[in-house]
């Protein structure tokens, strides 16, 4: 989560947006600080400069004169203003007898509205107005703030609860795979006695090397141990009574056929659904995280990897 806040610190453009925002407010109020406070000036308002004029007549004199206008001026909280001005103007003559000459002056004026712009209520609501934009945009930066890490650490754990999920589910389909291996294991065992029913059969003669397999006991026909096809032919050729070829039949086919048992076509339909819900949890996740880039303010082909010490 620090890493996460860190990152949306430097590339979230909302969070810098709020802090611009934050900043333009405080450049106005501190433009009308400005306008409050003292300003330097040249005279006539203008800003400070010297200049420095050479001129020269047809008689050959030439001279040269130096202003150096410099002043002050500061708006008072009652909507007046006090202005005052300096200018000193030096001439150096270059031809003949050389001279120079200063001419400083001095001038002031006090300006005080009377009834438009007049008062401190009025010329102070600028500002007023000014510091109280900056003070919302602190407060509601501290809130974005706020409301952006909860937002971050949300989305976080949301990835983690999520991957916890994948997690959880890949765990089930391994459990889900060794058990469907075991029941088809235990479906697949052929059984080694196998037996059909055959009531009260009279003159039924088993051969001598089949005496250790083939059985009967007077009401079930038996078989016990592995079934070749020679073996099914000769069971077969027994007898052509047909109550005996339907229970021999039914016999071998025990002994041949592959079941599927009901346990196993439950457990491979939940390991189906497990898969499904697998590959939607990534495809989730994944969506999950490009939303968290953007939050962040990452490009969505940044790799990001989220760290599960905390699972």
């Amino acid at each position: 989560i620090p890493d996460a806040m860190n990152l949306t610190a430097i590339h979230s453009r909302e969070y810098q947006n709020s802090i611009e925002n934050l900043y333009l407010d405080a450049l106005n109020l501190t433009s009308e600080r400005f306008k409050l406070g003292v300003r330097y000036l040249g005279t006539n308002r203008a800003e400070p400069s010297a200049d420095f004029t050479a001129r020269s007549n047809a008689a050959g004199r030439t001279s040269g004169v130096l202003a150096t206008p410099f002043g002050i001026s500061q708006t008072l909280p009652t909507g007046g203003q006090i202005a005052a001005d300096i200018a000193n103007s030096v001439t150096w003559v270059f031809s003949g007898n050389g001279s120079e000459s200063s001419a400083p002056s001095i001038g002031y004026s006090l300006t005080q509205p009377l009834l438009f712009n007049a008062g401190r209520k009025i010329a102070l609501e600028s500002l007023t107005q000014n510091e109280r934009n900056v003070l919302y945009s602190v407060r509601t930066l501290a809130r974005f703030r706020q409301t952006l890490f909860t937002q971050v650490a949300s989305n976080y754990l949301t990835l983690l609860q999520q991957r916890q999920s994948i997690l959880n589910t890949e765990n089930n389909i391994r459990q889900l795979e060794e058990q469907l291996e075991g029941q088809e294991i235990r479906d697949t065992r052929v059984p080694g006695v196998v037996n059909a029913a055959l009531n009260e059969f009279q003159n039924l003669q088993i051969p001598v090397d089949l005496q250790g397999q083939l059985s009967y006991d007077g009401t079930w026909l038996k078989w016990r141990g592995d079934l070749t096809l020679e073996q099914e032919q000769r069971i077969l050729s027994l007898s052509q009574d047909p109550d005996y070829v339907a229970a021999a039949s039914e016999m071998i086919d025990f002994k041949k056929q592959q079941t599927t048992s009901l346990a196993y076509l439950q457990l491979r339909d939940r390991l189906n659904r497990s898969q499904i819900n697998l590959a939607t949890s990534q495809r989730q996740l994944q969506d999950s995280q490009d939303s968290f880039k953007l939050l962040l303010g990452l490009p969505p082909n940044v790799e990001l990897n989220i760290d599960t010490e905390m699972l």
